[in-house]
């Protein structure tokens, strides 16, 4: 699932609004009784800002090869700490572009729940209509 983080500042300049989740998921319920503050206005206008530069010259989005949840597991236990197993982790990108670092993680990991966060909504429709080509759901 990838989202557009500047839908409600392209709106209304604010960044004020409830956190949707579904689910029986703790975290997620926990999520639904969070409302983000408004952004000061200098923050919102810069914001908005940026999100045109991004949406008027969209960049390529490849994989990143050193943000595979194997490898960030495998670091995670030679430091002694748990990680979750990749094939039924969440996985949440903030900037993830189009999706070319989370997609193919998605079709690896039919099972994991990923979601990508970008300020671009040209980015996000594209990364929607890979996911869409591709059949992914999850």
């Amino acid at each position: 699932m990838v989202q557009n983080a500047s839908k409600d500042l392209k709106s209304n300049g604010k960044a004020q609004r409830t956190a949707e989740t579904s689910g029986s998921d703790p975290l997620q319920n926990a999520a639904k009784q969070v409302t983000l503050s408004p952004l000061p206005e200098q923050v919102s206008a810069t914001i908005a800002i940026n999100a045109d530069h991004y949406d008027k010259l969209p960049y390529v989005s490849n994989p990143f090869p050193f943000s595979q949840p194997s490898r960030i597991g495998a670091i995670a236990r030679l430091f002694g700490l748990n990680s979750a197993e990749p094939a039924s982790a969440r996985i949440l990108e903030i900037g993830c572009a189009s999706g070319g670092n989370i997609i193919p993680l998605a079709a690896r990991y039919p099972q994991a729940r990923i979601t990508g966060i970008d300020i671009s909504s040209v980015q996000v429709e594209a990364g929607r209509a890979r996911i869409a080509a591709q059949g992914l759901d999850n």
